[in-house]
C-alpha cells in the first residue's frame, strides 16, 4: 500500500498543472560554404541570367548550369551525401533548369526548345520550341508553366504547343521566375516593365482557377513562397522575406532582410537560390558587380591575344568594330546597360545612352557616322557615333508585333541602303529594312520579313558584296550556319549549310573570300567562292581555339584579327565561382527574423 501510494504521490507530481512544460527551442540555422572543386566553374552571370542551380525537392541533389576544366557549359548533378558529381549528357549550352516535384526530371532550355532529362541521366525529351525563356516551374500534375516575352504559358506533361495563362499586361515586356503554389492553385510570377530593370519590375499572383491577379511588391522579382508562411523574393537592396498568408493574399508583417550576400542580377532581379524542404541554396556574392568581369581583347589566327580596351568590366558582346576600327558595346552598370564606343587611336570612351535602360547588339553605319542598337522594349534606335544628340527611333514597331516583341538590329549593307534585323516574337525571325538619311539622321523604309520559319532563326548578316546572307538556324535541332540569296521578295530561295558541327554568329571577311562563325570554344573559318549564282563553300577549318566564354565577335577592317569579349584572366575573375552556400533550418530562421501576425 505504501509503495503504491508513493507511486501515485509522484505520477501527480509529475501531472501536477503548476509544472511548466519544456520550451520548443528552434535550432539556428547551419550555414555551409562548400566548394564544388577547383576544377569546376559555375555558369557566369553575364547580362540578363536566370537560374544557375536548383535543389531537388528532397534536398538531397544539385543541379547547377557550368563547366569543368573549361569544356563547354551543360547541366550537372551532384549528390549531397556523397558529392559525386555527374553530367547531363545531351544539356550542352542548356540554361534555366528547373526540377519536377516527384525529383525524377529536369527541365532546361537550350537552342530556343524547352526539354527535359532524368536527373539520374538518360535521353533528353523534347517538350516544345520556345523562342525566350525566362525561368519556370513545374506542377503536381506534370504540366510546366514557363515565363516568357509574351506572358506565362504552360506547356503539357507530355509536350506540345505551349498555352497562354497570363498574357502580358500594358507596359510589360516580360513575365519570368513563375513559381507554382500548388496548393493554392496560384501561381507567383515577376513582371518586367520598361525600361527593364528591378525597379520597374513587379511581383504579382495569379489564380489558375479564375484568372484573378493581384500586385503583391513593386520593385522585387524571383518570388517564392516556403510553408514557413514566408514570401521570399529579391529587391535592388538584396534578398528579402515577409509573412505572407497564401490564402488571402495579403502580407501579415514587415519585410526583413535575409543573406545580404546571395547575388542577383539587376537587370532581371534574378536571384540565384532554390529551397527544398528546410535547406536554402545559393550562389554567393564574390563582392562587387554581380555579372563576371570581361575583357575585350584582340585574337590573331595564331592565337595571340592584345588587349583591345585595357580596363576589364562586365561587357556585353557582340563588339562592333567600324571600318575606322571603333569598337561599339554594351556595357552593364549596375540595372543599366548601355551603349558605348571605344576609340583605340584616342583611348577614350563615348557613351551613346545615359542608363535606365537596356541596349544592346550595335551595328555601325558603312560611314562610321551612326550606331545603330537595340533597345529591350523600345525597338530599334540609332544614334550619332560621336555621342552629339540623343537617341532616336529608327521606327515603330507597332504594326510588326501583335503585342510586345524585341527587335535588334544585325547587319547594314556595305553601301548602307539596307538593315538586317531580329525579331522576337514567340521565336527569332529574321526582318529587313531600307535604310536612308535625310541630313537629320537615319531613316527606315517599310520592314518586310525575309525569313519566318517555324525554327530560331537570327544572327543574319549581309555579305560584302550584298547578294547573301549567312544566317543561323535550329532547324536540324541544334544551331547551325546557313547562307542564302538575299531578296526583297523572298521565296523558296535554296540555302546552303556552311556548318557541320554546330554553329552561330556568322561573320564575313571585309574581302569576301572567307566566312567565320563561332562553334563552342572555337572559331571556325569556310573559304567560299560564288558561280552563276550558286554559293560554294568548302570545308570548315579551325581559325582560331580557346575562346570559352566568347559572347560574340567581330572582325578587324584588316581581316587579320578579331575583337572578342572573354572572361578576365584567373587573377581577376570572381573568387567563389565554383562555391554555393547552404543554409539549413531556414524554415525556423524566417519564423525567428520574421514572425507571422
Amino acid at each position: 500500500m505504501a509503495a503504491a501510494a508513493l507511486a501515485g504521490v509522484a505520477a501527480l507530481a509529475l501531472w501536477a498543472p503548476w509544472r511548466k512544460a519544456p520550451i520548443y527551442v528552434a535550432p539556428l540555422p547551419l550555414r555551409l560554404d562548400v566548394d564544388l572543386g577547383s576544377d569546376v566553374s559555375l555558369e557566369p552571370l553575364v547580362g540578363p541570367t536566370f537560374s544557375t542551380l536548383v535543389i531537388s525537392p528532397d534536398g538531397t541533389r544539385l543541379v547547377f548550369v557550368g563547366s569543368v576544366s573549361r569544356a563547354p557549359s551543360r547541366l550537372f548533378v551532384r549528390r549531397l551525401d556523397d558529392w559525386t558529381m555527374m553530367e547531363l549528357a545531351g544539356t550542352q549550352g542548356a540554361t534555366n533548369p528547373f526540377i519536377s516535384p516527384d525529383g525524377q526530371w529536369v527541365a532546361f532550355w537550350k537552342d530556343g526548345k524547352i526539354a527535359k532529362v532524368p536527373l539520374e541521366g538518360g535521353a533528353v525529351v523534347p517538350l516544345a520550341d520556345l523562342g525566350t525563356m525566362a525561368g519556370g516551374s513545374w506542377a503536381d500534375d506534370g504540366d510546366l508553366v514557363v515565363g516568357t516575352g509574351t506572358g506565362l504559358v504552360r506547356i503539357a506533361a507530355g509536350g506540345g504547343s505551349p498555352t497562354p495563362v497570363v498574357n502580358l499586361s500594358s507596359g510589360e515586356l516580360f513575365h519570368t521566375f513563375p513559381h507554382i503554389v500548388a496548393a493554392r492553385k496560384a501561381v507567383l510570377f515577376a513582371a518586367v516593365g520598361s525600361p527593364p530593370s528591378i525597379e520597374t519590375t513587379n511581383i504579382d499572383i495569379v489564380s489558375l482557377e479564375n484568372g484573378r491577379r493581384k500586385t503583391l511588391v513593386r520593385g522585387g522579382a524571383s518570388p517564392r513562397y516556403l510553408s514557413s508562411g514566408h514570401l521570399v523574393y529579391a529587391s535592388r537592396a538584396g534578398m528579402f522575406a515577409v509573412p505572407f498568408d497564401i490564402d488571402s493574399w495579403e502580407m501579415r508583417g514587415p519585410a526583413v532582410p535575409i543573406f545580404g550576400d546571395a547575388i542577383f542580377d539587376p537587370l532581371t532581379g534574378g536571384a540565384q537560390f532554390d529551397v527544398s524542404r528546410d535547406t536554402m541554396v545559393y550562389r554567393k556574392n564574390p563582392g562587387g558587380s554581380a555579372s563576371t568581369p570581361m575583357h575585350v581583347q584582340w585574337l590573331d589566327g595564331t592565337g595571340k591575344r592584345t588587349p583591345l580596351l585595357g580596363k576589364p568590366g562586365v561587357y556585353v558582346g557582340p563588339p562592333r568594330v567600324s571600318r575606322d576600327g571603333r569598337v561599339a558595346l554594351a556595357v552593364q552598370d549596375g540595372a543599366s546597360q548601355d551603349m558605348s564606343v571605344y576609340d583605340p587611336q584616342r583611348d577614350t570612351t563615348t557613351r551613346l545612352t545615359s542608363g535606365g535602360g537596356m541596349f544592346a547588339n550595335p551595328v555601325w553605319s558603312p560611314d562610321g557616322r551612326y550606331v545603330l542598337f537595340g533597345s529591350l522594349g523600345g525597338g530599334i534606335l540609332w544614334a550619332r557615333a560621336d555621342g552629339a544628340g540623343q537617341p532616336q527611333s529608327l521606327f515603330s514597331n507597332n504594326s510588326l508585333c501583335p503585342s510586345v516583341c524585341i527587335q535588334w538590329p544585325t547587319s547594314v549593307t556595305w553601301d548602307g541602303t539596307r538593315l538586317l534585323f531580329e525579331q522576337v516574337d514567340g521565336r527569332p525571325q529574321i526582318w529587313s529594312v531600307e535604310l536612308s538619311e535625310d541630313g537629320r539622321g537615319l531613316k527606315a523604309g517599310t520592314p518586310m520579313p525575309f525569313l519566318k520559319t517555324a525554327y530560331q532563326d537570327g544572327g543574319a548578316a549581309f555579305s560584302p558584296d550584298g547578294r547573301w546572307i549567312a544566317y543561323h538556324s535550329n532547324k536540324s535541332g541544334r544551331f547551325e550556319v546557313y547562307v542564302r540569296p538575299f531578296s526583297t521578295s523572298p521565296g523558296k530561295e535554296s540555302e546552303v549549310p556552311i556548318s557541320n558541327g554546330g554553329g552561330g554568329g556568322p561573320v564575313w571577311l571585309p574581302k569576301g573570300v572567307e566566312l567565320l562563325y563561332q562553334a563552342g570554344e572555337q572559331i571556325m573559318a569556310v573559304r567560299y567562292t560564288t558561280r552563276d549564282g550558286s554559293f560554294l563553300a568548302d570545308k570548315p577549318r579551325v581559325w582560331a581555339g580557346n575562346v570559352t566564354g566568347a559572347t560574340g565577335f567581330d572582325i578587324a577592317p584588316d581581316g587579320k584579327r578579331l575583337a572578342l569579349i572573354l572572361p578576365t584572366a584567373a587573377r581577376d575573375a570572381p573568387r567563389q565561382d565554383h562555391t554555393v552556400v547552404f543554409v539549413q533550418n531556414i524554415l525556423d530562421e524566417l519564423r525567428r527574423r520574421a514572425p507571422l501576425h
